[in-house]
């Protein structure tokens, strides 16, 4: 295999993912909030999602994605949201890495600063100094 890394800047890349104009891409998603409506939106059929880059249509993925959207108990969500990444990574369509793992490093002299699990979390610095 053959391989040819093509950087581009954000804008072509953007235009090339939109039109579908590449052979194999890697993407980062940065959700605003934690919430699976928001970031499973990647991975619905394109004809219902204009952020699916991968181009393809499913519609089990559709209907998981919509049961999991109306599911009442927290369990119920879970077991949906289970479904829906299997069939997602069976598929091979794309590798969703949707959870992670923050890790920050900073000084020692930082005080008063508490690790979220979000970038958009205790954003207030107002208690966060430098210690002498």
């Amino acid at each position: 295999m053959t391989v040819e890394n093509n950087p581009l800047d954000v804008r072509q890349e953007k235009q090339a993912f939109l039109s579908g104009n590449y052979e194999v891409g890697l993407d980062a998603n940065c959700s605003d909030i934690d919430e699976p409506n928001s970031q499973l939106l990647l991975y619905v059929s394109t004809g219902k999602s204009p952020v699916n880059f991968s181009h393809y249509e499913d519609a089990t993925l559709d209907e998981l994605f919509e049961k999991q959207k109306r599911a009442t108990s927290e369990k119920d969500r879970i077991a949906l949201i289970r479904q829906f990444e299997t069939r997602l990574l069976e598929q091979s369509y794309t590798a969703p890495i949707v959870w992670w793992q923050r890790i920050v490093a900073h000084s020692a002299a930082l005080r008063g600063w508490k690790i979220t699990p979000s970038h958009y979390l205790n954003q207030d610095l107002a208690n966060v100094w430098l210690a002498q």
